[in-house]
């Protein structure tokens, strides 16, 4: 009898030692599970935030309205916060996609329990699904954390983007997203200019020095430093070879490489944030 239940004990020990290693192995696999969806998740917020940064600041400085009513003088015709995102279906999917309701920064901003699917695509036609949400508000260039009073505007739009997945093992944890990215994003009048002009046919106004510190890629964020000038020769030959330095974008991932494009196509790259010169 003595030796059945230490028999019995004998099992039960190695029973509750194999649970405990399998427990460990499930744990690090659910971690690994976790870091890669916060990984992927990332790309997908930087993805999102390429989107917004290529749309205009303002509804009040986009080609049409620069169009319509010249160039914007002051804050006071900016877009009050309260009306942000009124358009719906904005398409966080697209960069590049001037498509409306998605023309200005403050269209992607959401309702506090509003979220939106944006894949990240792998190899294979492979998708690996996330939620996301994007608010925006107005912050003073002294304090960009605090949001400004409703009502008030300035030539600063901070915009907060989080991502969530039913996928990972700690969701139940962050429910308002387990990555978030932020970005402040200034008006910048020569890059309005450059949108007016490139939708008339205009000559673009180009910066004269862009050393891609990281701080210029922001929307219209422009810290007033570089001083713009304009393309020296009035009639170009739109067949005539120019040297860019392309921006090209992927996953939420941006890459830079010379290219040699013809004249007439010019507009177009410096519209979607190429510049002049080699890289």
């Amino acid at each position: 009898m003595q030796q059945t239940i230490l028999a019995v004990l004998a099992l039960l020990t190695v029973a509750n030692f194999t649970l405990n290693q399998n427990r460990s192995v499930v744990r690090t696999y659910s971690e690994l599970v976790d870091d890669e969806l916060e990984v992927a998740a990332s790309g997908v917020a930087m993805h999102v935030l390429e989107l917004i940064s290529n749309r205009s600041f303002d509804s009040r400085t986009s080609p049409a309205q620069v169009e319509s009513g010249g160039m914007a003088v002051g804050t006071a015709s900016y877009t009050v916060e309260s009306a942000f995102g009124s358009q719906t279906n904005c398409d966080l999917d697209e960069p590049f996609k001037d498509t409306i309701p998605c023309l200005d920064i403050d269209d992607a901003d959401m309702a506090d329990d509003e979220w939106q699917d944006v894949p990240f695509r792998m190899r294979y036609g492979k998708e690996l699904p996330f939620d996301v949400q994007v608010q925006v508000y107005y912050v003073d260039a002294a304090d960009m954390d605090t949001p400004l009073p409703s009502g008030q505007t300035s030539n600063h739009k901070k915009v907060v983007v989080k991502v969530r997945s039913k996928h990972h093992v700690k969701q139940n944890r962050y429910p308002n997203g387990f990555v978030t990215l932020e970005r402040v994003f200034s008006y910048n009048e020569t890059r309005a200019e450059n949108r007016h002009r490139q939708k008339v046919g205009d000559v673009v106004v180009v910066p004269a020095d862009d050393d891609d510190d990281g701080d210029d890629d922001d929307g219209d964020d422009d810290d007033g430093d570089d001083e713009p000038v304009v393309d020296p020769d009035p009639d170009p030959d739109p067949n005539e070879f120019v040297t860019v330095c392309h921006r090209r974008v992927r996953f939420g991932k941006v890459r830079w490489g010379t290219r040699t494009i013809q004249q007439k196509y010019l507009a177009r790259h410096i519209g979607h944030g190429d510049t002049l010169g080699a890289c």
